[in-house]
């Protein structure tokens, strides 16, 4: 135990020296002018960070030149992709101006070590609507310390409203002046006219291009493993005869952290028919490319229904465990005002719901258009092109 100890003091140390000297060169190697790296930590290409990557290859290559440095050799294939750790990855990384990140600095492993010459875009990766960074009543003092910290250094948060920038505000202690409202870069897939489901995506599935898509998405708890279908009166053959008659798909899709739950669903989804499909990160990575497809959102605390408000998708909540949920992780605003839709207990709730919301859960509708209103600023599609007037202000 004292030798796994001793080698794992002497990593750390290491790991602390090269990254003060990457500080260092960072500080005094010349920033390249619009030039700008995007990461994402474990090699993932997803979520905002993508999006935004990728609008700014197509769009605006003579006003930003943008690198996709990831931490997986070979994993993505694009000439403006490139392996962090080769002298190439480690120059862009000393000579970018402005790094884009969806979940903060340890999207890329040098990134505590930026010199203050490194301006920092946070996209985020969600609308705030649960405790997060300062507000997460489970964080001690130490951890309170690093997120203002970090919080510092960015130079730009993207919200998608002014209440959403407000929450941010709170939980993680930002000037008021650093959070530019200018919509979701993900969410801008809605307005793709041009959009349709891959053959790639097609050929996964035994869909049928006029089958709806109903996608569960729960969020992840800390305290405890997510339960699906939390009724005492579940009957997943009634479900399965159900999705069959609609010709829908259930996607039930696990957090990428809830790993406990992959085994049970997999064999619940052998055992009831192809109208049920396990789609967890490492099958669908971008769940983006996924909700514009979707007709109907289940889930509990997630805001996963907020970005689909902006299709007008009608959303059934699950809440079954609130309470505890409230008391371990909390919310950010009052659940009740905020979720336009049925809250549902039982199975012999849920079947009925799930039918109405097929059908456009007209009851809803207004509802849907109140919490979009509060959520999203913008109806138009064009985050990313705001977003990048801000970038080439910052260059």
């Amino acid at each position: 135990m004292k030798k796994v100890n001793k080698i794992k003091n002497i990593k750390t140390h290491i790991i602390g020296v090269i990254g003060y000297i990457f500080k260092l060169l960072d500080y005094l190697i010349p920033k390249k002018k619009n030039l700008i790296f995007f990461s994402m930590a474990n090699g993932a290409y997803s979520d905002n960070s993508k999006a935004l990557f990728e609008y700014i290859i197509k769009h605006k290559r003579d006003e930003i030149i943008a690198i996709w440095l990831t931490e997986k050799k070979n994993k993505l294939k694009h000439p403006n992709i490139c392996y962090l750790w080769t002298l190439k990855g480690i120059w862009i990384a000393l000579r970018g101006n402005v790094f884009i990140t969806s979940n903060g600095l340890r999207d890329i492993r040098v990134g505590l070590y930026f010199s203050k010459r490194t301006k920092v875009v946070n996209l985020w990766h969600a609308i705030t609507f649960k405790n997060i960074g300062l507000l997460d009543i489970k964080i001690d003092e130490k951890e309170k310390r690093n997120i203002t910290k970090e919080s510092e250094k960015y130079a730009l948060f993207i919200a998608s409203s002014h209440i959403d920038a407000l929450s941010f505000r709170k939980c993680f202690n930002l000037h008021m002046g650093k959070i530019v409202v200018t919509g979701i870069p993900r969410n801008d897939i809605f307005f793709n006219s041009n959009y349709h489901c891959s053959d790639k995506f097609i050929s996964s599935i035994k869909f049928s291009r006029s089958g709806k898509i109903i996608l569960y998405a729960p969020t992840f708890r800390d305290f405890d493993k997510t339960q699906f279908f939390p009724f005492n009166d579940f009957d997943p053959s009634q479900l399965a005869y159900f999705l069959n008659d609609k010709n829908a798909f259930l996607f039930i899709r696990p957090h990428q952290n809830d790993y406990p739950n992959k085994k049970i669903l997999e064999e619940l989804i052998s055992q009831y028919g192809d109208h049920f499909v396990l789609a967890c990160n490492d099958r669908f990575p971008d769940v983006a490319e996924i909700l514009p497809l979707v007709d109907v959102v289940i889930t509990d605390y997630s805001s996963i229904f907020i970005d689909l408000l902006l299709k007008d998708c009608p959303p059934i909540f699950v809440p079954y465990d609130i309470k505890e949920y409230e008391r371990e992780r909390g919310l950010l605003y009052d659940y009740t005002s905020v979720t336009p839709g049925p809250k549902v207990n039982s199975f012999s709730e849920f079947i009925p719901s799930l039918d109405e919301a097929l059908n456009g859960a007209a009851i809803y509708k207004d509802e849907r258009m109140r919490v979009k209103n509060i959520f999203h600023e913008y109806d138009d599609g064009k985050s990313c092109e705001r977003i990048c007037k801000h970038i080439i202000n910052l260059c």
